[in-house]
């Protein structure tokens, strides 16, 4: 945050110290003699019911994000995750990653899977509990076919201790991942900010590793909405991504030349060449799709299954053993 920026954590905790002032100064004047004599001959002061906390979890659970160096998180707003997206927005400055609202937590996971395959890398996505990740499933299905990477993160509140009446324990469970396990690439529930850290980058690691895929952190709100401790002793893990299994450029140059030999010689066998795009990094295989659609200056489709490409013919289209041509 620049220095001629606005303060917004500053502005509100301001705000609310001035409210709670003005509202003492009217309860204390509302009171009679008799009931301030007993007050102050009981010693006790009333419960204060102001929570301002300077530096919450969420802060650096905003660090850890924006150390694997996600640039988006869209979200449905929740009050399971209040704390972590006022973190995004005062404290991080709603910059890498910018929160992006929305109107469904399927619109979300919509939005992170066409960002994966466009931008090759995972944007983040948050959900509201129980509901909002059932909202979600049929996205984050959807997601786990294309196998693309996504981070999302759910708000929940384990301490049944700790929650407050009505729509915490509606929404909150045991283990809420297990809506989403049979189609997620792994999950995990942090009970501790340095365990936060950790999963985050283990999670990121896992979700870019091919064959890839959405993971779910859960982002306990009494960690983001309690003061951190002892931060000197907590560290962000140093992010490692895996490197994509690829050929050997010497029998992938051989092969090369033997699939032009085949089609100069007539052999319908040199007509097509599958990639199985699945397993590309995101981006990858379209980028290679555009480079040869340049050369022939013809369209492509793209196949659910393999994708086909020409090598000096029109363009095919369609899986491997029935190609046709373009229209």
């Amino acid at each position: 945050m620049g220095k001629d920026a606005f303060d917004r954590r500053a502005f509100l905790k301001g705000a609310a110290a001035t409210a709670a002032a003005v509202i003492g100064t009217q309860v204390a004047a509302a009171n009679t003699p008799a009931q301030a004599a007993a007050s102050n001959s009981d010693g006790e002061k009333p419960p204060s019911r102001d929570k301002i906390i300077s530096r919450p979890g969420s802060d650096f659970m905003v660090d850890v994000i924006k150390a694997t160096g996600i640039e988006y998180i869209a979200s449905n707003p929740g009050s399971s995750f209040r704390s972590l997206q006022e973190s995004i927005i005062n404290y991080g400055g709603n910059k890498k990653p910018e929160f992006l609202t929305c109107m469904h937590e399927e619109t979300s996971v919509g939005m992170a899977q066409g960002y994966a395959k466009a931008a090759g890398k995972p944007m983040g996505m948050m959900a509201h509990g129980t509901v909002g990740l059932q909202h979600a499933a049929m996205a984050v299905y959807n997601a786990w076919c294309d196998r693309v990477p996504i981070m999302m993160f759910a708000g929940n509140f384990l301490d049944a201790a700790k929650r407050r009446p009505g729509v915490e324990w509606y929404h909150c469970v045991q283990d809420p991942a297990a809506l989403l396990r049979d189609f997620t690439k792994w999950d995990d529930q942090p009970l501790s900010l340095q365990h936060f850290a950790e999963s985050v980058m283990r999670g990121y690691k896992i979700a870019t590793t091919v064959p890839m895929g959405p993971v779910l952190i859960t982002a306990d709100g009494v960690l983001a909405e309690g003061s951190i401790y002892e931060e000197k002793k907590l560290s962000i893990p140093k992010l490692t991504l895996s490197i994509p299994p690829q050929g050997d450029s010497g029998a992938i140059s051989e092969g090369g030349q033997d699939a032009r030999g085949g089609a100069k010689s007539g052999d319908p066998g040199g007509s097509c060449l599958s990639l199985p795009r699945r397993h590309e990094a995101p981006g990858r295989a379209g980028r290679g799709v555009e480079r040869t659609g340049d050369r022939y200056r013809r369209p492509y489709e793209f196949p659910h299954e393999p994708l086909s490409l020409p090598q000096q013919r029109p363009p095919l289209v369609g899986g491997p053993g029935r190609c046709r041509p373009v229209a």
